[in-house]
């Protein structure tokens, strides 16, 4: 079987270590930025893909795109990133909250439908007993 291999290395080097520090503290930085700046971007963003780089934000309709201005404006930050923004505010309903109503609607089904067989059986026995009731009175 052809698996793919899981590699796990130690990495001793220390300019090693230090870029990827550095690295890491790019991309907090741009990170807290666009935390911080979220209120001015909102509106023209929705429905497009930023990119942040240098802690400036970049705009375009592909993600590729975003990324190219941004590496354009800041070649040596390598703490990039770029996400999509959704093009509506308000509540997100995802799929598996489909499937869990569902579930309650079917157990709240089944609880009925047993309610009505538990009535129902109450009902037959109160007509058993009348009818009983009624037998022994006509063969007094």
């Amino acid at each position: 079987m052809n698996e793919p291999k899981f590699i796990i290395e130690e990495i001793t080097d220390p300019g090693e270590i230090a870029r990827h520090r550095e690295q890491d503290a790019q991309f907090k930085r741009n990170s807290d930025w666009l935390e911080a700046h979220w209120p001015d971007l909102l509106p023209q963003a929705r429905g497009k893909f930023i990119a942040v780089a240098g802690q400036e934000s970049f705009l375009a309709d592909t993600p590729e795109g975003a990324r190219q201005l941004a590496e354009a404006a800041h070649p040596n930050d390598m703490g990039i990133f770029v996400q999509y923004v959704l093009p509506h505010s308000g509540p997100r309903i995802y799929g598996y909250l489909r499937i869990v109503d569902t579930r309650l609607a079917q157990n709240r089904r089944e609880r009925t439908q047993q309610a009505e067989r538990t009535k129902s059986r109450a009902r037959s026995k109160r007509l058993g007993r009348r009818l009983l009731r009624a037998r022994l009175l006509h063969q007094q």
